[in-house]
């Protein structure tokens, strides 16, 4: 995905919703989507997941940016 596809994908969402990417994991990826979601902040407290997830009783909208696995 070129810069000029991710701004014109950001641009349709809300300004003020948070950005978050996928949990820990090395080396780099390109970009697979970017969607609008539900989530629970500080739902995992291990250190190898991200600190937020998409749980029951998610109650944050989030923009996700998702990479190639």
């Amino acid at each position: 995905m070129t810069a000029k596809e991710l701004i014109e994908k950001l641009i349709s969402y809300p300004a003020e919703v948070r950005v978050l990417v996928d949990g820990y994991e090395g080396g780099f990826s390109e970009i697979s989507s970017v969607k609008i979601t539900m989530v629970k902040l500080n739902a995992n407290s291990e250190n190898y997941n991200g600190p937020h997830d998409e749980v029951e009783g998610a109650d944050t909208e989030v923009i996700v940016i998702r990479r190639l696995q």
